[in-house]
């Protein structure tokens, strides 16, 4: 790779490993928010579990916004299908009038004997069973739909369309009802599960921050990530240090193997990691590693600094070693 390449990638590399650093680091701090958070509304409750809940309470009011929406579109159609049937109800009215000698000498004539007396009622339905009547009687259709007073029949086949419309609107309305009713019956301790991750809110808002991805890690295996890239952000820092004042008086073993020294410092920081929570008394115990209950801020200070000075951490993990692996009986060659 050309010099002219690799001074390009270099310095790139070095901000994205610096923005992934700031990114971890403010989501583990906002993790450490919700956890306080949620020690006052239910001790008991993990992380993991209130988010699942954070999800659920999510959606449901999004859900309750979607059934508002549904039925304000509801009411709106009804108001539209109640215009219609009244229109539609003036229309038969009016061909009704227009038509009524007619519909009575249809009605006194020779086999067809209707009684009138229920068409003065409110109801268009009882005047709709005369024409149907009517319509039967000879020449009762011609007669009911003459050019010169308007189709009485095709008015009402109107109005029953537009009835049935208004009916079906109505119908639609009371499920959309229904629903919104049901979604607004909120779980209080849900909600207050949901408001303890206020503290992400920015981060979920923000892609070039991680988003909901970080977010959605659970402290414990987030605190594995931080160590990892806290480490190597060390040994990015130190490296820079190095590069600009070469005369410095930090001890390293070298100041070369630039991007080498950064894979090392990050897995050097996160077999810190391993090492400090399989036994150590440091920062806990191995349950509150596993809770994600530790300081963050120690695993990422310990991280700093064994990316930094990865040499010297490399050599104290070779005296655990020692320690750790001594032959059986004290002495060397020991069965």
């Amino acid at each position: 790779m050309s010099t002219a390449v690799t001074g390009l990638l270099r310095p790139l590399g070095a901000i994205v490993i610096a923005l992934a650093f700031m990114s971890i680091l403010m989501t583990a701090s906002a993790q450490q928010e919700v956890l306080r958070q949620l020690i006052v509304v239910d001790p008991k409750l993990d992380y993991s579990s209130a988010y699942v809940i954070k999800l659920q309470v999510d959606q449901a009011d999004n859900d309750a916004r979607v059934a508002a929406s549904n039925e304000q579109a509801a009411n709106q159609a009804v108001a539209k299908a109640s215009d219609a049937f009244a229109a539609a109800q003036a229309g038969f009215d009016d061909a009704w009038q227009s038509r009524l000698p007619q519909i009575r000498k249809l009605a006194r004539s020779d086999g067809c004997d209707v009684d009138l007396k229920e068409a003065d009622q409110a109801d268009f339905r009882p005047r709709g069973q005369i024409l149907s009547t009517l319509e039967s009687c000879p020449a009762g259709a011609a007669a009911l739909a003459g050019q010169d007073g308007g189709d009485v029949t095709a008015a009402y086949r109107g109005l029953i369309a537009a009835n049935y419309q208004l009916f079906v609107a109505k119908q639609r309305l009371a499920r959309a009802q229904a629903v919104a009713g049901a979604l607004k019956e909120d779980d209080a301790k849900a909600k207050q599960i949901r408001d303890s991750f206020d503290a992400t809110i920015k981060l979920r808002s923000s892609w070039y921050l991680g988003g909901d991805t970080l977010i959605d890690f659970p402290p414990a295996l987030l605190q594995i990530i931080l160590s990892f890239v806290s480490g190597a952000f060390g040994a990015l820092l130190l490296t820079l240090v190095l590069i600009v004042y070469p005369n410095t008086r930090i001890e390293v073993a070298s100041n070369s193997a630039y991007d080498a020294r950064i894979l090392l410092g990050g897995l050097i920081a996160l077999c810190v990691y391993v090492v400090l929570n399989g036994g150590s008394a440091v920062l806990g115990s191995a349950a509150s590693a596993a809770s994600g209950s530790n300081n963050y801020m120690t695993f990422c200070a310990i991280g700093i600094l064994a990316g930094m000075f990865s040499d010297r951490v490399a050599a104290w993990l070779s005296s655990r070693a020692d320690a750790f692996f001594r032959p059986s009986g004290g002495r060397d060659g020991g069965d």
